[in-house]
């Protein structure tokens, strides 16, 4: 049987027969907002080894802007953002462009 062994984008491997991944995937990573400096050290490891990398993003915007820093770290980008045949066929909401008030949620100053 095999073994797996978990971490998180920021730990690196203990001190054990580590390989690098035959594919990694981030699924809505994020990694073209806030706090890009912690995807740092995972992007080096991944671009060293030469992973295949799939990375899932929210919209069209956060998609190039992703492949953008990938390109910027050293990764190659061999497809480019296309749009997932698998998505939400409705439209969901970019939830930090909710509006509560506008939706009924909650009342409106008086």
């Amino acid at each position: 049987g095999g073994s797996s062994h978990g971490s998180s984008h920021g730990s690196k491997p203990q001190e054990c027969a580590w390989r690098p991944p035959d594919i990694a995937v981030a699924f809505n990573s994020g990694i073209s907002e806030h706090d890009q400096k912690l995807w740092v050290p995972a992007l080096e490891v991944l671009i060293r080894h030469r992973v295949p990398v799939v990375f899932t993003s929210y919209n069209d915007v956060e998609a190039a802007a992703d492949a953008a820093v990938w390109r910027a770290a050293g990764g190659d980008v061999t497809l480019g953002p296309e749009r997932n045949p698998f998505r939400a066929l409705e439209p969901i909401s970019e939830p930090s462009q909710v509006s509560l008030r506008a939706m009924g949620m909650i009342d409106s100053p008086s």
